[in-house]
């Protein structure tokens, strides 16, 4: 009889297959751990590289911060000095090209700016650096500022901005075509205008150069403006025509200037002959009370240029035929439409300016002289460089004869030049009174010269303002006036 078996039997080759599997699976973890530490590794390569990128950014953008601050120093107070702060601005401080070491790393600049910068626009172009990272970018940048506005029409709106921080007048020139626009057709007789009706807004002056078609003409307002903020001013035509205005500011020392008064007039502040000097007169503004106590006088004009955008005068001279002799070169401070012909929408055949000069006001009595020495019984303090003038009492002083070094507090003081006639209780004025030709009499006039730049500068229209505290260091010269842009990229590179 048999037994039946029922051990089982053993499956030796399922073992084999068991351990292959286990083999299998290991090296497949093996390889993703291997494959996970490349990743990784690869990131980290990828991290530092991106870091160092970035931090090749920053230095650019760095390098390009430094010029800009260098280029807004060097134009804060006369923006004709773009080009030049531009390319000084584009070297180290040894004034070349070099890397400057900045952040671990650097930045330098490359003055290859491609495409060419257009007219009044400043190229700056930086590349960089850090660790085996390089970035490069490049900004176009006008740092004009937008003091005129020109165009056709009779509803004309602009707006003045006050960077300083202390309150300021903003004053106004308005220059129209009377009859007839180049570029349009018109109708209708001669064109007048309306000052702007703000409360602060206070109309200075509005006079033509003449009647017909070659006539222009001329308005200033001035109007109050606050520390760091703005002011919209709307001038108002009788019918539509070519315009151009132009603005500036005048900050105070401490507080808003105060307007002491204005002078214009048809036939003694317009001409209209077509020659390269012309000449106008004023009255005594500090006897006939427009003008008295005031540190700062300011020429509005407005020409008729001859469908050339050149239209400009080159120099306005205040006091140029003056006895004895003291002619007074009055600062240009602004000009609308740009000469160079980057103001869209002209014809030249209207343009508008402002120039102004600045004297510290002064008044001393009971002033003696001995050879340069001059002796006052109250104690003044008074500014190099301050122009005086005898306004009553014994003496003569020469022309332009000026204040030779600061003065604190003192009875004395040196004078530029000794009397013509020696002081014998003498009543001396600075300020706009000292510019005047004979400052006390009423019946005196004093002469101004216009020079033009180009042929294309003709019949011109003006006004005179005067005013009191205004801080000459806070002026800004405005050479060329468009919108602030700025155009800012990073130039591809392998």
């Amino acid at each position: 009889m048999h037994r039946l078996n029922t051990k089982p039997r053993v499956n030796r080759q399922g073992g084999f297959v068991s351990i292959a599997a286990v083999v299998f699976v290991i090296l497949c973890v093996f390889f993703i751990l291997t494959q996970t530490l490349g990743m990784l590794g690869n990131k980290s390569s990828d991290s530092v590289q991106y870091l160092h990128g970035m931090k090749a950014l920053y230095n650019a953008e760095s390098g390009l911060e430094r010029a800009l601050g260098s280029i807004s120093n060097a134009i804060a107070a006369d923006d004709s000095q773009l080009n030049a702060a531009c390319a000084s601005a584009r070297l180290d401080n040894s004034g070349s090209t070099n890397p400057i070491p900045f952040a671990g790393g650097s930045f330098q600049y490359d003055s290859n700016i491609t495409p060419t910068p257009p007219v009044g626009t400043c190229g700056i172009r930086v590349i960089g650096k850090f660790g085996q990272a390089q970035r490069t970018v490049q900004s176009l940048v006008n740092v004009s500022s937008e003091i005129g506005t020109a165009g056709f029409g009779h509803s004309i709106m602009m707006r003045l901005q006050n960077s300083a921080n202390v309150p300021g007048v903003a004053v106004f020139n308005l220059a129209w075509r009377r009859h007839g626009s180049t570029g349009y057709s018109t109708s209708g007789g001669q064109v007048d205008a309306n000052a702007c009706t703000l409360p602060s807004c206070g109309l200075q002056w509005n006079i033509e150069s003449s009647s017909g078609t070659p006539s222009v003409g001329t308005l200033g307002t001035a109007a109050g403006i606050g520390a760091s903020s703005g002011v919209d001013v709307v001038q108002t035509l009788s019918l539509d025509s070519n315009y151009a205005e132009v603005g500036m500011i005048m900050p105070g020392l401490v507080a808003q200037p105060v307007i002491k008064g204005q002078f214009a007039d048809n036939k003694r502040t317009a001409n209209t002959s077509n020659q390269t000097v012309t000449t106008g007169d004023t009255s005594s503004g500090e006897a006939k009370g427009w003008c008295n106590a005031s540190d700062t006088l300011v020429f509005g004009v407005s020409g008729r240029g001859n469908d050339n955008v050149t239209g400009a005068f080159s120099s306005v001279v205040f006091n140029s035929a003056g006895s004895p002799a003291q002619p007074i070169p009055l600062t240009w401070i602004a000009h609308f439409p740009n000469t160079d012909g980057t103001t869209p929408g002209v014809f030249g055949d209207v343009f508008s300016e402002i120039w102004y000069t600045y004297n510290p006001y002064v008044l001393l009595t009971g002033a003696t002289s001995s050879g340069t020495t001059i002796t006052v019984p109250t104690a003044v303090t008074l500014k190099a460089g301050t122009i005086l003038k005898v306004y009553s009492g014994a003496g003569a002083l020469a022309g332009s004869t000026k204040v030779a070094a600061d003065v604190t507090n003192q009875t004395q003081f040196q004078v530029t030049a000794a009397p013509t006639t020696a002081l014998n209780n003498a009543t001396l004025c600075g300020g706009i009174c000292a510019l005047f030709n004979n400052p006390a009499s009423a019946s005196s006039s004093t002469t101004f010269a216009l020079t033009r730049a180009t042929n294309a500068a003709q019949q011109w229209a003006g006004g005179f303002v005067c005013l009191s505290g205004v801080d000459p260091t806070k002026v800004r010269r405005i050479a060329r006036s468009s919108a602030r842009i700025s155009q800012w990229n990073e130039i591809a590179s392998d």
